[in-house]
């Protein structure tokens, strides 16, 4: 499928859910979305979707690290509102030290300390996607050093990477760092996160490769103690045994980037939680995409996610980005 194809394929999915799609909905009286066997389901419906990341809706890396903006941030829910995309991911929280944040303000500034205007642009975007009817993934922290992450993490505690998942004193400031969001009360709709239907994961962490099954079972159990009706989701790439048969792990996913049949890896993972648990596609690198959203739609995934979406600037034009892949709405191609 040439790249062209794959654009026409993608756009005209999410067409046929802005047309068949239930209308944006303001949070109060939404359903969460729950798990039942392998499927995801709102209310009696099963509940799937085609849609994007749109890593910079809390805090904006293009063209430099700064503040989003409100003009920005609703520019961005919108652009997924009108496009059918029921659920947009974001990216993680920024820890001071990281690559592109190394200027600039970030959520986590020290040990416990935390930026309150940050996390109000937080309160905002989630008072915006519930007003437009668009569900949230939110992992927590990245494996990689873009935004600070776990090393990051680590070296504000005098600590190194290594150290992140057996450190006592590491993940007590990280379970602070998930109850305080978790548990958050927006300052917008008066409204808990946890107990906002908006939110339809908490995802552990962002392509983590060395997390134990063990803690990855042990942090689900936490935040179901914190946000017992939300759905909670591993981000290691792909499925692992223990995970998708712990009770407290709701959705698993998978990111495709190297060369490959991104078409067989698809229908690889679903078949290792068939009948168990629900599974999507979190990131793909859609110029080697052929076939995969048809496999998608054929083998009962709960839905596909491109990377990535970059929103207008106000001043005029759109953002861009330092990687290739990036679409801007309306839907035009990769930039190269």
């Amino acid at each position: 499928m040439t790249r062209a194809l794959h654009l026409l394929c993608l756009g005209g999915l999410l067409l046929l859910q802005a047309l068949f799609s239930a209308p944006a909905a303001e949070p109060v009286g939404r359903p969460f979305v729950t798990r039942v066997g392998d499927t995801l389901r709102e209310g009696d419906r099963e509940f799937r979707f085609v849609s994007f990341n749109l890593p910079g809706l809390h805090i904006n890396e293009n063209p430099v690290w700064h503040r989003i903006t409100p003009w920005e941030q609703e520019d961005g829910v919108r652009s997924i509102a009108q496009m059918g995309g029921r659920v947009v991911r974001i990216y993680t929280l920024s820890i001071s030290g990281g690559r592109r944040n190394a200027a600039g303000p970030s959520h986590v500034k020290a040990p416990g300390l935390y930026d309150e205007e940050l996390l109000r642009d937080f309160d905002s975007l989630v008072a915006l996607c519930g007003k437009h009817g668009v569900r949230l993934i939110i992992p927590f922290i990245d494996e990689w050093e873009w935004w600070g992450g776990i090393g990051e993490f680590a070296q504000l505690h005098g600590r190194t990477k290594k150290e992140f998942y057996s450190d006592p004193e590491l993940q007590r400031s990280f379970r602070d760092l998930v109850r305080t969001l978790v548990t958050r009360v927006n300052t917008v709709t008066g409204v808990a996160y946890c107990d906002d239907p908006t939110i339809l994961a908490w995802e552990s962490g962002n392509e983590l490769r060395d997390d134990p099954e063990e803690w990855v079972c042990a942090l689900a159990a936490y935040v179901k103690q914190l946000a017992p009706r939300q759905l909670f989701q591993d981000g290691h790439c792909g499925p692992r045994e223990k995970v998708v048969a712990d009770a407290n792990v709701d959705l698993l996913t998978n990111h495709y980037y190297r060369e490959g049949d991104y078409a067989a890896w698809a229908r690889r993972d679903r078949e290792l939680t068939r009948g168990r648990k629900p599974f999507y596609v979190g990131e793909y690198d859609p110029r080697r995409g052929e076939g995969l959203v048809e496999e998608v739609l054929r083998n009962g995934s709960a839905g596909i996610l491109t990377w990535s979406l970059r929103g207008h600037a106000k001043e005029g034009g759109f953002f861009h980005h330092s990687d290739p892949l990036f679409y801007h709405w309306p839907l035009r191609p990769l930039t190269r």
